[in-house]
C-alpha cells in the first residue's frame, strides 16, 4: 500500500511539473509576442518603412493588397489580409470585412446602410464603400465602444 501511495504521489508530482512548465511556456510565448511596429513597403528601387500608427487602412483590391496611411499614401505590399490581421492589434485595427482592415482612428462616421448593416466613411477615402456586413455589426460596434 505504501508503495502505491509513493508511486502515485510520483506520478502527480511528474505530471504538475509538465503541466506548470506548459502553462509557463505558453505565457512566455503569448505575453512576449508583441504587435508588429512597422511594415516595410518597396516602391520602384526604393524601400520606405512606415509606422503602424501612420496606416489609416489596409485593402484588397483584385487579389492584390496595399496599405494607405493618413497622408492618403497608396503602397502594395505582398502580404494576405488574414496574415496582417494576425500582426497588428485588435484594438486599434478591425476587419471590417473580406476586403478591408481598418484603424479606429480612420473611421470619421458610421452611417446606417441597411436594417442591418453599416456603411463607413474614412478618412482618407477608400477606393469602394466600406460596408459592415450584417452578421459583423454587433461584434463592431462592441470594438468601436472598447
Amino acid at each position: 500500500m505504501r508503495q502505491a501511495c509513493h508511486k502515485y504521489q510520483k506520478q502527480q508530482n511528474t505530471s504538475g511539473l509538465i503541466t506548470t512548465s506548459l502553462e509557463a511556456l505558453v505565457k512566455d510565448y503569448t505575453g512576449n509576442r508583441g504587435y508588429r511596429n512597422r511594415f516595410t513597403v518597396t516602391y520602384g528601387s526604393k524601400s520606405k518603412i512606415i509606422n503602424t500608427d501612420e496606416i489609416a487602412f489596409f485593402f484588397a483590391k483584385d487579389r492584390t493588397v496595399f496599405l494607405t496611411t493618413f497622408s492618403n499614401d497608396n503602397y502594395l505590399i505582398d502580404i494576405p489580409l488574414d496574415r496582417i490581421l494576425e500582426d497588428i492589434d485588435s484594438k486599434v485595427f478591425f476587419k471590417v470585412n473580406r476586403k478591408i482592415i481598418v484603424n479606429i482612428n480612420a473611421i470619421k462616421e458610421m452611417v446606417r446602410f441597411s436594417s442591418r448593416k453599416l456603411k463607413l466613411i474614412l478618412s482618407p477615402h477608400a477606393p469602394f464603400d466600406v460596408i459592415v456586413p450584417s452578421d459583423t455589426v454587433t461584434t463592431f460596434r462592441n470594438w468601436v465602444n472598447s
